[in-house]
């Protein structure tokens, strides 16, 4: 049995934020050239994707491929339950859900995984990324959870470049005139023993990541975001904070739109234009809707 399960979320498109196809594109980039890890079998999990057309092309990548996958489901039950637009952006997204549902995936009692991590569809591990979160996870056995930084690529070709460890800090564009330099927004690894999962909650682009990270007391740029919220959230931290390490690191590949890539405020108009959209697309083709 794998010692590490690492799944991938696949969510839907979200144009302009995303391109029009950029789900399917990642999926056969990771496919083809992704390398094989040992003692690490690879998931993906489709959420909440309203394109059936699309669902099946996906299912029949990583089928050919040999991996594993799981859905979860859009469903005229839960569409009818949300009584307004941000109710539907919540359900289509269903960001924190879907993460959940990957930590699950991997550590039940049918399985002898030690780590999962629930990552973005977007995240590429290299070969030496990969080495230096292996090498240094198993130098640290029994830690609950592992915090991997996420280099931000222009372009997928800098995924094939044989390149030195990268220098993971990245600078937000927070407004016109307030720049934030830190450390990228990582991915995470969940252990046998993590006493925390993802606030369900919060929705997409609403520090649906940096609420578990500040009750990690994981350092980071995000704590110049949301002080309310990081109030709260420090109110309940979990037994292991400070305890998570930071070992590797994975590569975010290129969205679609270069310029929301690199401008936080660029990004949430892009996002927020996005879900709109989605919500409205969806209303109007589904027929229960």
């Amino acid at each position: 049995m794998a010692r590490y399960l690492l799944t991938r979320i696949v969510g839907n498109d979200l144009p302009p934020r995303t391109g029009m196809r950029q789900t399917v594109r990642h999926l056969e980039f990771i496919l083809e050239h992704e390398p094989a890890f040992p003692d690490c079998d690879k998931m993906w999990l489709f959420n909440r994707i309203v394109d059936p057309v699309k669902v099946r092309r996906l299912k029949k990548l990583v089928e050919e491929a040999g991996h594993k996958w799981g859905a979860v489901p859009v469903t005229e039950s839960g569409w009818r339950q949300c009584r307004n637009d941000w109710q539907r952006q919540r359900y289509l997204t269903n960001i924190n859900g879907a993460r959940n549902a990957a930590i699950a995936l991997g550590l039940n009692a049918d399985t002898e995984y030690e780590y999962v991590t629930p990552c973005d569809g977007t995240c590429f591990f290299t070969q030496d990324g990969w080495d230096a979160f292996d090498a240094n996870a198993r130098l640290n056995p029994g830690c609950p959870f592992f915090v991997v930084p996420t280099w931000r690529l222009h372009t997928y070709e800098e995924a094939l470049q044989e390149h030195p460890m990268p220098v993971l800090r990245a600078m937000y564009h927070l407004s016109e005139n307030r720049y934030v330099v830190g450390p990228v927004e990582p991915q995470l690894w969940f252990g046998r023993d993590a006493d925390l999962r993802f606030n369900e909650a919060l929705t997409y682009g609403k520090a649906d990541k940096c609420e578990l990270l500040w009750r990690l007391d994981v350092p980071g740029v995000w704590d110049h975001w949301e002080p309310q919220l990081q109030q709260r959230a420090r109110q309940n931290m979990s037994k292991h904070a400070g305890r998570a390490r930071t070992v590797g690191y994975c590569c975010r590949l290129p969205s679609g739109n270069a310029e929301a890539d690199h401008h936080n405020l660029k990004r949430g108009e892009a996002r927020a234009e996005g879900l709109k959209k989605l919500v409205a697309d969806t209303a109007r083709d589904w027929r229960w809707s």
